[in-house]
């Protein structure tokens, strides 16, 4: 995994809250099970399976943070990400990817993703890395 801050730091404070993480990626199942675990510890979602209907919710509902997969066919990842840069500077994203592509996840992080997990990834990872992008998306709420 490659991570924007070099290590984890406790987020688990983080109040739980209604504001909808967004997951987007082609592989239902993953949605799926992304959806759940998060559900399980209180955390509201919406599943995308499509780049495009994201981006159609995001033109008019804040996106805290946003799950991204790298590679989908009608638009990639790292393209949903500059779209939702120019759109809201607040919105924190996190790439999930299936293919090992070095220089893809080195992009997403250079560009300001705060991290990058392999599909699969550790449930207790990922989650104190939603937290800590839903904290560091409330200190910047429009």
């Amino acid at each position: 995994m490659t991570h924007r801050y070099g290590r984890f730091v406790s987020f688990l404070n983080v109040p739980i809250s209604n504001e909808s993480i967004c997951l987007v990626d082609d592989d239902v199942s993953v949605l799926r099970g992304l959806s759940r675990l998060l559900r399980s510890v209180g955390l509201v979602n919406q599943i995308f399976s499509s780049p495009i209907q994201f981006i159609e919710y995001a033109k008019s509902h804040r996106v805290p943070v946003a799950v991204l997969d790298i590679n989908m066919p009608e638009m990639n990842g790292l393209e949903v990400f500059k779209w939702l840069r120019s759109a809201s500077m607040n919105s924190r994203v996190i790439f999930i990817t299936g293919m090992n592509n070095p220089e893809a996840q080195a992009t997403a992080i250079a560009q300001g993703a705060i991290a990058v997990f392999p599909k699969p990834c550790t449930d207790e990872a990922f989650l104190e890395t939603i937290r800590a992008a839903l904290a560091d998306s409330r200190k910047y709420q429009e």
